[in-house]
């Protein structure tokens, strides 16, 4: 019974990662938001706070190590992966016994996609999370050096901003009894307005300079593509 609604999910995944447009996914998804399998196998793949310490290359490697527990289904080996993400011989030796247990060759094949992490989904975490409507994955919180150099040229602009409006309402205060403001006053509104100038002309060439060429930068992260696994079922 649980084979076949891994079985389900399997399925399902093939035709998130056949599915070209983005919003077709989205609404895929929503379908599913109540499924707590599709759910439970989705965090496993995708959770980058998650390894299981185990490759396609290693999972198919011989082990001299006896196992030493035996699991009644493949939801009973997945907390024990999280727990013991090692991939020592020991955790080998208990996954591939496993795994040879299991007679449907596509099941097991999904099983190994699963283990390693290497099953393409056509999607990434902030896809799937919009999809099914809340964060069911946790996401990287990175910030590009663009992203922040961006972000403090916009932060300087509206704090010029706010002086420059200061100093008008104040020149404009100083003005209406002219005659009575000192010399001092006029010489301090004068250099605050030409320090003004002189940090925006800063800034404007500092933007110029810091320009990023991001042509030769290709984003990674937990985008999914179109992916053909070479880890044979024969474990």
């Amino acid at each position: 019974m649980q084979q076949k609604s891994d079985l389900e999910v399997k399925a399902f995944f093939e035709t998130l990662s056949n599915t070209a447009s983005i919003k077709a996914k989205k609404q895929l998804l929503a379908e599913k938001r109540d499924d707590r399998n599709v759910k439970k196998f989705l965090d496993y793949l995708l959770n980058p706070f998650f390894v299981t310490g185990i490759s396609e290359k290693k999972i198919g490697r011989p082990v001299m190590k006896e196992p030493t527990i035996s699991f009644s289904s493949f939801h009973d080996l997945m907390p024990y992966i999280r727990e013991n993400h090692t991939g020592t011989d020991e955790v080998l030796a208990n996954v591939q016994t496993f795994l040879v247990g299991v007679d449907d060759i596509a099941l097991r094949l999904f099983y190994i996609g699963i283990i390693t992490k290497s099953i393409r989904i056509g999607c990434d975490v902030k896809t799937v999370n919009e999809g099914l409507g809340f964060d069911l994955i946790p996401q990287w919180e990175v910030q590009q050096a663009w992203d922040k150099h961006a972000n403090f040229l916009q932060a300087q602009a509206r704090a010029q901003k706010e002086i420059r409006g200061l100093i008008k309402q104040y020149d404009e205060l100083l003005h209406k009894r002219w005659d009575l403001a000192t010399d001092e006053q006029k010489a301090r509104i004068e250099q605050i307005k030409a320090n003004t100038d002189r940090l925006r002309k800063d800034s404007f060439e500092d933007e110029e300079d810091g320009v990023v060429n991001d042509t030769e930068e290709k984003e990674t992260g937990t985008d999914i593509e179109d992916h053909h696994s070479e880890v044979s079922g024969d474990i």
